[in-house]
């Protein structure tokens, strides 16, 4: 979030996706590699009672990184980034409107140069919002990403994109929706919305066994 050069007109805080590598165990890194800039600045997301960054309709935290990961397989040099933004939502702007996406920037030579991010999933509609993203990559290659999908103007679910040979395909990990205006801690508290959820966690989790079985926490 110190990356000042692209931060907008009366903007602060958009962040950048930095990466270095290390081919010697770690005694040296190369110099920071540029991934991506976001859209998840002071005026690119709605703000919650907190002063932090929400969604729309909602008031519930929402931070915007992700992580990195790695092919396994010998030779390939594969990395992945993950993150979510707003750069397809009505940003930069005193009264942003979310369509937060995750996306996913691939190196295929170690990190030295990155490709243009792509979203995981075809957007699911126009008021739909991804956010939480938290990838992996199995032992065949495949490419794993756990994220929060909205479902209603309230609610939301944990969903697995996984995506290998050009093929995406969505699982709904969730048995139920979790409604962020129902919440039985961290609420905001206040007369239009006593039990809004202004804190839900940080960060889902995936992991990827020797047997390519994802395993993911939410």
């Amino acid at each position: 979030s110190q990356h000042q050069a692209a931060w907008e007109s009366g903007e602060q805080f958009e962040s950048q996706y930095l990466v270095v590598t290390s081919t010697d165990g770690g005694a040296t890194f190369s110099n920071p590699v540029h991934v991506a800039d976001q859209e998840d600045g002071t005026l690119d997301f709605p703000a919650n009672d907190d002063a932090r960054p929400t969604l729309s309709g909602m008031a519930m935290r929402v931070p915007s990184g992700g992580n990195i990961a790695a092919d396994p397989r010998p030779g390939t040099n594969t990395l992945y980034v993950t993150w979510t933004d707003n750069s397809q939502g009505t940003h930069d702007v005193a009264s942003p409107v979310t369509r937060a996406r995750v996306f996913v920037s691939t190196s295929l030579d170690g990190g030295a140069t990155w490709n243009t991010p792509a979203q995981i999933t075809p957007l699911p509609g126009a008021d739909s919002d991804q956010w939480f993203p938290w990838a992996d990559v199995a032992p065949d290659g495949t490419l794993g990403v756990i994220y929060n999908q909205r479902t209603g103007p309230d609610t939301y679910a944990a969903d697995l994109a996984e995506m290998s040979s050009g093929t995406t395909t969505v699982t709904r990990l969730s048995t139920a929706d979790s409604n962020a205006n129902q919440s039985l801690y961290f609420q905001e508290g206040t007369a239009d919305c006593a039990t809004c959820a202004v804190f839900h966690g940080d960060y889902l989790g995936l992991d990827y066994d020797v047997n390519g079985v994802a395993n993911g926490v939410w």
